[in-house]
């Protein structure tokens, strides 16, 4: 009679040993389905991420770019104001010289109003009384004093025409900056 407990045994030893094959078979091709899906997530993500590095790129070159612009537009404006600076400077250095020497003469206009009764009062200070106009002429120290008082406004205004530029030429790249954020 076979040995149907030896038959039993070998079948079980069989059995074990189809299934360890076919579990590291089924093991082998999950381990190589992974493999594939992670190989295909990263290589998703590795597009992704280059995507972004582009557009990072685009955004910061197109932020140097504005950069450059504002930082000539600024050169630009500081050029222009620093000239007419000078030229106001060389005019104002040139009627001062021209004033000390007596080339030039500064006037200053007046009007003396007449009073209503046509009689001057006697404290007025003096005047033609008739509601005419009058001149005074300056000559030397005092008309370089006005001079100079001059030549200082025209420097103040030059600078505040500066900054005044400036600072809008600021405010305009501001407001693009944060129209597109």
């Amino acid at each position: 009679m076979p040995d149907t407990k030896g038959t039993a045994i070998a079948a079980v030893i069989a059995m074990l040993l189809g299934a360890l094959v076919g579990a590291a078979g089924a093991w082998t091709w999950q381990a190589h389905r992974y493999d594939k899906d992670i190989a295909t997530l990263q290589r998703d993500q590795a597009e992704k991420d280059r995507q972004q590095a582009r557009a990072d790129e685009a955004q910061l070159r197109q932020e140097q770019e504005k950069r450059a612009g504002l930082e000539r537009q600024l050169g630009e404006l500081d050029a222009r104001h620093y000239e007419e600076l000078n030229n106001a400077k060389t005019e104002n250095a040139r009627l001062a010289t021209a004033l000390a020497a007596g080339t030039r003469q500064l006037s200053i206009r007046a009007r003396c109003t007449a009073p209503a009764d046509g009689v001057p009062s006697t404290t007025s200070g003096a005047g033609l009384g008739d509601g005419g106009a009058a001149t005074a002429i300056l000559y030397g120290e005092d008309a370089a004093d006005i001079q100079a008082l001059v030549a200082d406004a025209d420097a103040i205004a030059a600078a505040l025409r500066f900054f005044q530029g400036r600072e809008r030429a600021i405010q305009t790249r501001d407001t693009s900056v944060d129209a597109r954020r």
